[in-house]
């Protein structure tokens, strides 16, 4: 269920640090905040723990700065630090940071999609229902969106409901 894109090399999947934004200008809403890193794909997951550490880092950073970025930027790096941490098995984090993404911007579907992975796998099916569900409605024309939400529903179906007797 997972949404991945081929990364060029490792480089290409760092995020490249900016300088803050000027806390008296209102942040250019055409200018990326992470420039060269596409902040809804898994980041290259292949590379060594620190450097894994290290991109953590940078998207904290940028994070703790990004107060009067715009709203979808700072869904977009919650998202990106999101990944880092899916990547790493830390699914109780990822899924916080998902969460964040669309407490900041609730139209960024590469957030749902992605918080609905982790519950998937986590085991809460119903949770990551309503998640692909959201992520649908932003996206509907996503065909992996539209197949882990099937699949969710065939599990749901095959799996008893809670308190209901055997």
């Amino acid at each position: 269920m997972a949404s991945n894109t081929n990364i060029a090399s490792k480089e290409d999947a760092t995020p490249k640090v900016t300088a803050d934004p000027d806390p008296k200008q209102n942040p250019d809403p055409t200018v990326d905040p992470v420039p060269g890193v596409d902040l809804d794909t898994d980041p290259d997951l292949s590379v060594g723990a620190a450097e894994l550490l290290e991109m953590e880092r940078s998207c904290r950073r940028q994070l703790s700065s990004a107060g009067l970025w715009p709203a979808e930027w700072r869904a977009r790096l919650h998202n990106r630090l999101g990944l880092l941490l899916y990547g790493q098995v830390r699914f109780d984090e990822a899924a916080e940071e998902y969460s964040a993404a669309l407490e900041a911007w609730p139209r960024l579907a590469a957030a749902a999609h992605n918080r609905a992975i982790v519950r998937y796998r986590m085991g809460y099916f119903q949770e990551a229902e309503r998640d692909l569900m959201l992520a649908q409605s932003l996206e509907p024309e996503n065909t992996e969106i539209a197949t882990g939400l099937q699949e969710t529903r065939r599990l749901l179906r095959a799996v008893p409901a809670e308190g209901a007797s055997s």
